[in-house]
């Protein structure tokens, strides 16, 4: 039990002792995101079973939704680029903690990390190449490959998709609000 308290105090102390306002404001909308992942996975929205792979795949896309918003804008404020790479940084910080709630030793977390940072790098691309392009087909094909594991599904409508859609409109406009 020891070791829980040990990395709870470091996620606690690693989440309030930094003096960098950048970091502070990502790690703000860090815990939006995360919010927003546990309401789309836990109330049923999806219709699939609320796990760590869902949760992973729902809050990459959600992260990928706010480094394309910083790409957009980075030309007005050049502080945008910092921004993406603080939230990049602190999305695998939180994945870090949750492997380990879950129980992932020391010895494994390494492999565990570099699997999933290969994972969530694929599927930002695939989002960030879709948004930018204002392909709605291709994030489309994108969610229902990733989040839905439906590989297939490339000209059906899933009202799944729809509804994370409907979600991610209001993001991107707090997003611009801010």
């Amino acid at each position: 039990m020891i070791w829980i308290n040990r990395l709870l105090r470091r996620w606690q102390d690693w989440h309030q002792t930094s003096d960098d306002p950048i970091h502070q404001e990502m790690l703000l909308l860090h815990d939006r995101l995360v919010d927003r992942t546990l309401d789309l996975t836990s109330n049923g929205v999806l219709d699939l079973p609320d796990d760590f792979s869902l949760r992973f795949e729902v809050l990459v896309f959600l992260v990928a939704v706010a480094l394309h918003h910083f790409r957009q804008h980075v030309a007005s404020n050049p502080l945008h680029q910092q921004r993406a790479q603080q939230l990049w940084e602190i999305t695998f910080e939180g994945f870090d903690h949750g492997l380990r709630q879950k129980g992932v030793s020391d010895i494994r977390m390494s492999a565990r990390m570099h699997k999933l940072l290969q994972q969530a790098t694929g599927r930002r691309n695939a989002y960030l190449t879709a948004l930018e392009q204002g392909d709605e087909l291709l994030l489309r094909q994108a969610i229902s490959r990733n989040i839905l594991n439906q590989p297939d599904a490339v000209t059906v409508v899933d009202p799944r998709v729809e509804r994370l859609l409907e979600r991610l409109h209001t993001l991107t406009q707090e997003l611009a609000h801010e």
